[in-house]
């Protein structure tokens, strides 16, 4: 998975990250809610009429967000991280990425010493 810190101005660092060798990722992935610290502003949707159950995007996703009801995928969006791993496991190509609801998606800081500013506020904690 390719994650990086987003700001408008400039790409501050580029980490190609999985479960089994990212510490962050891991705690991110087992402590519940992977999208409170890792997300993008694309989730993965399921095309119903092309799934065909077999599970293969199930075992590849680290985040736990797939699942199986009845004969097809089920995507709990609270886990997707919009990584788009499970994507290019499915044979049948039932599956694609899609932006998320504009209620979900924030505007990137626009530098390093902007991130850091809205993290302390969102915090309470004074600058």
């Amino acid at each position: 998975m390719h994650s990086t810190m987003n700001q408008r101005d400039q790409i501050y660092y580029i980490c190609n990250c999985c479960t089994c060798c990212c510490g962050v990722m891991r705690g991110v992935a087992e402590f519940g809610v992977p999208t409170a610290i890792a997300r993008s502003d694309f989730r993965v949707s399921v095309a119903d009429d092309r799934c065909t159950g077999c599970g293969a995007c199930i075992r590849r996703c680290q985040f736990g967000a797939l699942s199986k009801e009845g004969d097809l995928c089920v995507v709990d969006y609270g886990r997707c991280v919009g990584c788009g791993v499970c994507v290019s496991a499915c044979p049948v190509e039932a599956m694609a990425m899609e932006r998320r609801p504009s209620g979900e998606i924030g505007e990137p800081p626009g530098n390093f010493r902007e991130w850091m500013a809205r993290r302390t506020a969102e915090r309470g904690m004074a600058e």
